[in-house]
Formats: C-alpha cells, structure tokens, sequence
C-alpha cells in the first residue's frame, strides 16, 4: 500500500497531487518568481507559451492541483444526467462530477476488486464495461472518460498504456 510510505522515502510522488513530499529549490524559486499574482507574471506567460508550442491548445487555464483542473472541466463537459464512466474514483473527483449533474460509473476490471489477484494492471478500464455503458446510455450522454492513472481508491494500483489507448 503506497499510503504507508513516508514521505522522506520518496523521490517522486505519482500517487497524489496533495504535497506530500518537499518541493525542489527549483519549484520554489519558480513559485516566489510568481507573486503578487499568478496570472500576470513572466512565470505565467512562460508557462502557457510552453504548453501552447507542446500541446497545440490556444487556451490553457493553469490550476494549482488537479482538483480544481477536475471541477473545471467537469463544469464545462457534464450536462445532468451524462454519465462519466471512470476506473475507480477519487472522492473530489467523484463529487465534481455529481454537483455538476453527471453520474460516475465504474468500468475498473474486476481484478482491481481482487486483493489476491497478482493480475499487475488493476488500475485499467474494463473495455467490455465500457462498451457496454455507451451502448446503454448512448456516446452522446458520455460526458468523458474519467481515466486515473494510479487508482487511489483501488491502493495506487497502475494503468497499461495501451488500455488507455484502447479506451
């Protein structure tokens, strides 16, 4: 269970976006480079000028963490009553999208369940469960793919690329 390391025992941390573990003299410097406000400095504008050359997107709205990245866009893709099938949930994440009208469904495989299955992708989507979810519901009542990349709800259990791709 990766909540049981301390943090002083982890270089990088892919489990929570929360802070657990120190920030580099590096990001520091880059955070105080930010103030008084976060969206008028060099920083800012360095950092959308960069995400605009990698990811090709002309608007970029940079969030603290991504929680406040999944209310905004469960604010923007959810209609009521779409649903958002997902692999496991975390809680914030589940509870932006039901203020914002949807309904998560689950589409983890079965082995996530499993604590004794040695099966080593239990993060990934069950494509079976997808499929059948967009042919209950419609494609055009799936708001998005809610897709985690290390399930905290199912103990930081990790995806296959290529289920993602498949997804």
């Amino acid at each position: 269970n990766t909540f049981l390391l301390r943090s002083a025992d982890v270089t990088i941390d892919f489990l929570t976006d929360s802070g657990t573990t120190a920030m580099s003299s590096n990001q520091w410097a880059a955070y105080e480079r930010t103030h008084p406000s976060p969206f008028c400095s060099e920083e800012y504008f360095r950092l959308t000028s960069a995400l605009e050359d990698i990811m090709g997107y002309k608007y970029i709205i940079p969030t603290h963490q991504g929680r406040a990245a999944e209310h905004i866009l469960s604010e923007v893709m959810i209609r009521p009553g779409n649903i958002v099938p997902g692999n496991m949930y975390f809680t914030t994440t589940k509870l932006h999208q039901e203020l914002a009208g949807g309904v998560f469904k689950d589409v983890i495989v079965d082995e996530a369940h499993d604590p004794q299955s040695m099966f080593p992708w239990k993060g990934n989507i069950d494509i079976k469960k997808m499929d059948s979810l967009v042919h209950e519901y419609g494609a055009s009542n799936v708001a998005y793919v809610s897709f985690e990349h290390s399930v905290n709800m199912a103990g930081g259990q990790p995806v296959r690329m290529t289920n993602m791709k498949e997804g």
